[in-house]
C-alpha cells in the first residue's frame, strides 16, 4: 500500500437532508457522490449517502468544515494534514487510532489497515511511488507496436485464412488477448 483513500461521507436517514447538502456543495463547486440508498438490516436502519471523493473536492470540504466540527476535529485535521503532505500515512493512521481510543470514533469496518502493514509515505510520496509500480507492471500491455501493414496481416491471418488466434499469437509472439484486440480493433 501506497497511499490512503480519503472520502468525505454525509449519512443520514431523511434523503431530503442529504439533497440539500448535495446541493450546498455543487453551488461551492465540489462534485459528490450521491445520494445513495445504503441498506441496513431492517428498513429502519436504512440510509441515505453522499460522498466527495479526493478528486471531487474533499480537500476543500474538510478545510471549510473544520471550523464548525466540535467531535470529529482531530479525524479532519489528520485528513487535511495528510492530504497537504504534512504527515505521513502511518501518522494519518495513528491519529484515527488515537480517536478510537478516545471514543471519538467508531473502529472503522473492514479493519482499517491490514495488521503489518505501513504506509509510511506522505500522500504524493506514495501516489508517486504507486504510479512507478504499476508502469513497471504493464507486463500484460502490448509491447509491441504493430504498423498497420502488420495488424492488416494478423486480421488476414484470423478472418481470412483462419488460423487459430492462439497459432497466430505464438507466430507473432503475443498474447492470445492481443491478437482478438487487434483484429477486433480494440487496442
Amino acid at each position: 500500500m501506497f497511499t490512503i483513500q480519503i472520502l468525505v461521507l454525509w449519512s443520514d436517514t431523511d434523503l431530503e437532508q442529504i439533497q440539500h447538502v448535495a446541493d450546498f456543495l455543487t453551488s461551492k463547486g465540489i462534485r459528490s457522490e450521491g445520494p445513495y440508498l445504503r441498506r441496513g438490516k431492517g428498513k429502519s436502519n436504512d440510509a441515505y449517502n453522499l460522498a466527495v471523493s479526493v478528486d471531487g473536492g474533499a480537500l476543500a470540504v474538510l478545510k471549510g468544515m473544520l471550523p464548525f466540527v466540535d467531535k470529529k476535529w482531530s479525524q479532519v485535521r489528520a485528513a487535511i494534514d495528510y492530504l497537504e503532505d504534512r504527515i505521513t500515512g502511518d501518522e494519518f493512521i495513528d491519529r484515527i487510532n488515537v480517536a478510537v481510543e478516545q471514543k471519538k470514533m467508531r473502529a472503522p469496518r473492514p479493519p482499517f489497515l491490514p495488521k503489518g502493514s505501513s504506509i509510511p509515505y506522505s500522500r504524493s510520496e506514495g501516489s508517486r511511488k504507486a504510479a512507478a509500480y504499476v508502469a513497471s507492471k504493464q507486463r500484460f500491455k502490448l509491447r509491441f507496436r504493430f504498423d498497420e501493414n502488420q495488424i492488416e496481416q494478423i486480421r488476414n491471418d484470423v478472418l481470412i485464412n483462419k488460423k487459430p488466434i492462439g497459432e497466430v499469437a505464438k507466430s507473432y509472439g503475443i498474447s492470445y488477448t492481443s491478437v482478438v484486440r487487434l483484429v477486433t480493433g480494440k487496442r
